[in-house]
């Protein structure tokens, strides 16, 4: 693009004297006719009659004005994006309401089998291996003969009281070695009153089980 050589007029600025100011004369800018231009929407072109390209020279250099953007572009991208939130802001009423999902019924708990349709069958030779260990075994006289779980109502007169040392026996045996757990059923039958029952239990401060117990594993546990 053929361009007239401009020529520049300088000038103090009246704001600041160290400031100069430059601008264009009039032999500067040229009138050129009408072209087409692209515009913003596509491939369809706008025509431009009588655009005036200015341009703005500075000291050392000068700078070609670039054509202005087609003024119809912008106006249809505009009203095209009012559009668009006019109608994401408000809810369209021809929409059918949203049906709510139907609540799951809640599942039927399934039953569980007490017994085996087939039982499994015995294992070869079970009577003969019981037999077996039962000699063998009554040679020896192991800790839980006479210190389990079912010696702790041996020292019980009440029949309920039996049933309720045996229970706290039990408890008291988890993780524990019988002689420990023997150990601390007697120890709890004296600092309860001379009989594990539920009344003597429920009577006697927790320090006092806990120091009677502390030797089983997890007594703090087992005293609550």
């Amino acid at each position: 693009m053929k361009r007239k050589a401009s020529s520049i007029l300088a000038r103090p600025s009246p704001y600041h004297s160290s400031v100069t100011l430059y601008e264009a004369t009039e032999e500067a800018t040229t009138v050129r006719r009408s072209k087409r231009i692209k515009s913003e929407l596509g491939s369809s072109t706008v025509p431009l009659e009588n655009e005036q390209t200015i341009e703005a020279a500075r000291p050392s250099t000068s700078i070609e004005a670039t054509p202005k953007k087609a003024p119809r572009a912008k106006l249809v991208k505009v009203f095209k994006m009012d559009e668009e939130s006019a109608s994401s802001s408000t809810p369209s009423t021809t929409e059918p309401p949203k049906r709510k999902r139907a609540t799951a019924s809640p599942r039927k708990p399934k039953p569980i089998p007490t017994a085996l349709e087939t039982p499994h069958p015995a294992p070869a030779r079970w009577q003969e291996t019981y037999d077996t260990i039962k000699r063998m075994r009554a040679q020896i006289v192991a800790p839980v003969d006479t210190m389990g779980c079912d010696q702790a109502q041996l020292k019980e007169t009440d029949p309920k009281n039996q049933r309720f040392s045996t229970l706290v026996s039990l408890m008291l045996s988890s993780q524990t070695k019988d002689e420990v757990t023997d150990a601390a059923v007697t120890k709890l039958r004296d600092a309860v009153g001379g009989s594990l029952s539920v009344d003597a239990i429920l009577q006697a401060d927790e320090s006092a089980i806990a120091d009677a117990i502390c030797k089983v594993g997890f007594w703090r546990r087992k005293t609550e």
